[in-house]
């Protein structure tokens, strides 16, 4: 039996009401790792410069009891096999918006709307 996923929030709501943990933070940090993972690889993303290209990655993370997020690996070839509910209502419009980024992500209705990502090195550190 396959149960739906329990909303973050919902869940820290019910379990971890004394800790104050928001999803918030940990989307931040989420987001931060992906572009340190990312930025990492720049050069070899679409190195041949191919307009209108993208690709889509698979980015696992893991959350410890501090509630904090570690990213454990990055798929270059992530599985869209819409195997269950969730992922029959997260991956298609994932397609779809990676679609309408790189086609008509400069042009048209779909030009301001989908959260443009600039991936930049994280700053050296001593």
């Amino acid at each position: 039996m396959t149960f739906p996923p329990i909303p973050p929030s919902r869940y820290l709501d019910t379990n971890h009401k004394d800790r104050n943990l928001s999803t918030t933070q940990l989307t931040a940090d989420m987001k931060r790792y992906m572009n340190y993972a990312l930025g990492a690889s720049l050069g070899g993303i679409n190195a041949r410069k191919v307009a209108g290209s993208f690709e889509i990655f698979g980015l696992d993370f893991m959350v410890d009891r501090n509630f904090r997020p570690w990213l454990i690996e990055v798929n270059t070839n992530p599985c869209l096999e819409l195997c269950n509910s969730h992922l029959s209502s997260i991956i298609p419009p994932l397609i779809e918006s990676g679609i309408n980024r790189s086609i008509f992500g400069s042009f048209g209705k779909h030009a301001n709307r989908w959260e443009r990502l600039d991936f930049k090195l994280p700053p050296k550190q001593d």
